[in-house]
């Protein structure tokens, strides 16, 4: 996957539906979007979602990257789903 920067709020609701969920996929092209938390580590969308109101703050959000069919997948850190393209 490729560096992220710190990613601003009015950028982060660039992938945030109706009801205040981040977004599993980019949109066009379906790619997954890897979420990266204070703490540098890369997580799931589910696990990005289940934390968002966490008391921790390594759990904050801090940026987000598109995955591309020509990046590995990359194990979420706190659940391990893979996320990035897969060959199915």
């Amino acid at each position: 996957m490729s560096r992220y920067e710190h990613t601003h709020a009015r950028d982060l609701a660039l992938v945030t539906d109706d009801g205040g969920n981040l977004e599993p996929y980019a949109w066009p092209g379906g790619y997954d979007i890897a979420y990266y938390v204070a703490d540098a580590g890369m997580i799931c969308v589910t696990c990005a979602n289940e934390n968002r109101d966490a008391d921790d703050p390594q759990w904050n959000v801090i940026a987000f990257d598109v995955t591309n069919w020509w990046d590995d997948a990359e194990a979420c850190d706190h659940c391990a789903r893979l996320v990035g393209p897969s060959d199915e």
